[in-house]
């Protein structure tokens, strides 16, 4: 129990002294991490610390993901995202 509390406790103190740099990476890090259900993804927003929910939105428009909405994750606020759809790709045989 004290290991668990001690590990919240470092990785909030972490992201409250991050750089701007260090919290866009942070996002980038969540959006291309594992989904939450098939082809979405969430950005804990405790996580990103100096960066705005506008400015994570942008990043993830920016990185062609879509915003889905405000979400909840274990009682932490989350940003949703859509991943980007890959174009199918067609078969061509030249002769």
């Amino acid at each position: 129990m004290a290991a668990l509390v001690a590990w919240l406790a470092i990785s909030f103190l972490r992201s409250r002294f991050q750089s701007v740099e260090a919290a866009a990476e942070q996002v980038r890090k969540q959006l291309y991490g594992r989904s939450v259900n098939g082809d979405e993804v969430d950005v804990l927003l405790w996580s990103t610390y100096p960066l705005s929910e506008h400015m994570i939105k942008k990043l993830g428009q920016d990185e062609g993901f879509t915003y889905r909405g405000r979400w909840t994750r274990g009682g932490a606020a989350t940003a949703r995202f859509a991943r980007p759809r890959q174009p199918k790709r067609k078969l061509s045989i030249d002769v």
